[in-house]
C-alpha cells in the first residue's frame, strides 16, 4: 500500500507545486488543491487491493465454522495471541503467592 501511494506522489509533477508557490498557497492549500486530488486513483487502488485481501482471508475461517459466533472464527494470528494472552496471566497458587509464566512451561512450581 506504501509503495502504491508512494509511486503516485511521484506522479505529480513539481511545477504544479512550485505554481502554487509563486500563487502565494500555503502548505495546506498546496495538499488540499494538488496532492490529495492526484492521489485518489492512487488511494482507490491501494483500498481495493486491501478489500480483496480482506476477502480472502475472511472466506476460509467462514465456510469451514459455517460463520459460528465465538472464538471459532479467529484465524491463527488472533487465536495464538489470544492463548498467549490467557497464558501469560499469573496464577495464583496459595495466600498470595503466584506462579510465573517460565515456573509454568517448566513444569517448576514453588511450594509455600
Amino acid at each position: 500500500m506504501a509503495l502504491l501511494l508512494l509511486a503516485g506522489l511521484q506522479g505529480i509533477p513539481d511545477e504544479l507545486h512550485d505554481a502554487a508557490k509563486v500563487d502565494g498557497a500555503n502548505t495546506w492549500q498546496r495538499f488540499r488543491s494538488i496532492t490529495l486530488p492526484l492521489l485518489v486513483p492512487a488511494i482507490t487502488v491501494a483500498l481495493i487491493f486491501r478489500t480483496l485481501d480482506a476477502l480472502r482471508i475472511f472466506d476460509l475461517p467462514y465456510v469451514l465454522t459455517k460463520g459460528a459466533n465465538g472464538t471459532e472464527t479467529l484465524s491463527l494470528s488472533a487465536a495464538a495471541d489470544a492463548s498467549i494472552s490467557l497464558f501469560m496471566a499469573p496464577m495464583p497458587l496459595r495466600r498470595g503467592s503466584q506462579v510465573t509464566p517460565t515456573q509454568r512451561c517448566s513444569g517448576i512450581i514453588p511450594r509455600s
